[in-house]
């Protein structure tokens, strides 16, 4: 039998699409008079998609590959589904579409003008997995459609529990030179907005081109299954007299019972998570400012500045009597936020101001250098603290 045909709805049908020598192609990207196009490389490996993004390449939601590396990386970096079967010994996990997938499992890609189906059957594991894609049309908004369907073929009830996405998001912002040759490097940039609030949206600090001028960011990233989870969370939340045993008779006392749970989600969930999730996203010395100042707004704070250097002495005694590794730099950590709480007080930006130490401290070495008459290596203690006296002159 041929690995190529057309079935009933004239799509066009490949048999063992991942077992054939590799190709690539692209989703239509038609978004209708009102929609914003995308466009979607995908490949006969994984998942299929490679890389989608809007215009070009420079603007990735999914890293754009070239054809050679996308067909050994879209099994990896692309759509992953990950299943935990339950009461399975012989197969407790299974990962739908993967080329290590056990059960010697029949796969098939369904092409149509405007979607892409890939159809997994294992009878082995008892399930047969639909993956279908396409452009979102007529919306404000450029979208990816990803559409999961599991369905049990046993004999009998399957228990399970799942784990489906992606891997890694491209941040909003991120051309494609950067990722390729600053990959590193523009991880500086990244941030994630509104995690606390459980509607992620991904995009850079702001530019980050060689260029002098700096011009901030607002477009970003974003999975809308998120977006309506958070919501359908809050929904269920804050209205417990529908999906609970909460008794409230009227309209009065339902939205009374409504901000009370709205106040409380924002002073103890909300404040909470948000402190994690700065912990999370944000370089050291700018969480701890974040931290800091979230806390102070609900008036968790010092009552003076003398308090705050009282606590630093503290906890520079506590750092001088421990003795295990691990306890010395939980305590110089301790010591750290304490001294961050005096930048805040004097609106001081504490990696400003250390940049600038820095920068001052290599210029005093490289008078030290200067003036010496031999290299520095060959000189005592008590010559070099000369020496760097002189220099600060």
């Amino acid at each position: 039998m041929s690995n190529y045909h057309f079935d009933a709805e004239n799509r066009f049908v490949i048999e063992d699409y991942d077992a054939i020598p590799p190709f690539a192609s692209f989703l239509p990207g038609i978004a209708g008079p009102l929609g914003i196009p995308l466009w979607a490389f995908y490949v006969n490996r994984g998942q299929a998609i490679a890389s989608f993004g809007i215009e070009n390449k420079d603007h990735p939601t999914l890293e754009f590959q070239p054809a050679n590396k996308a067909y050994r990386l879209t099994p990896l970096l692309g759509f992953r589904t990950f299943l935990k079967l339950a009461e399975r010994p012989d197969m407790p996990f299974y990962e739908p579409f993967a080329p290590w997938a056990p059960g010697r499992p029949q796969r098939a890609m369904h092409v149509d003008l405007n979607e892409l189906t890939l159809v997994e059957e294992n009878k082995q594991a008892g399930l047969k997995a639909q993956v279908t894609y396409f452009i979102l049309p007529g919306e404000p908004v450029a979208a990816l459609v990803r559409q999961v369907t599991l369905t049990n073929i046993a004999a009998q009830p399957l228990e399970l529990e799942l784990l489906d996405g992606l891997p890694t998001l491209v941040p909003f912002g991120a051309d494609n030179a950067a990722l390729k040759n600053i990959s590193r490097t523009i991880e500086a940039w990244m941030h994630v907005e509104g995690y606390a609030e459980g509607l992620p949206f991904y995009r850079l600090h702001a530019s980050a081109a060689d260029t002098a001028e700096v011009s901030t960011i607002q477009a970003g990233h974003f999975a809308f299954d998120d977006v309506v989870a958070a919501i359908n969370d809050k929904l269920v939340r804050r209205h417990p007299h529908v999906f609970g045993d909460v008794q409230l008779s009227g309209v009065q006392e339902v939205r009374a019972n409504w901000e009370t749970i709205k106040q409380a989600e924002k002073q103890t969930e909300a404040l909470s998570a948000k402190l994690m999730s700065y912990g999370r996203s944000l370089p050291p010395l700018m969480a701890t400012m974040k931290i800091s100042e979230k806390v102070a707004g609900i008036g968790f704070d010092w009552s003076s500045e003398t308090d705050i250097w009282a606590k630093f002495a503290e906890e520079q005694q506590e750092f001088s009597q421990a003795t295990d590794p691990d306890q010395q730099e939980a305590e110089f950590g301790d010591m750290l936020f304490s001294l961050l709480q005096i930048a805040r007080w004097h609106n001081i930006d504490p990696s400003r101001a250390l940049s600038a130490t820095n920068a001052k401290f290599a210029q005093r070495f490289r008078r030290m250098e200067q003036m010496a008459d031999r290299p520095l290596c060959n000189y005592t203690i008590t010559e070099l603290e000369a020496l760097w006296q002189l220099a600060k002159q």
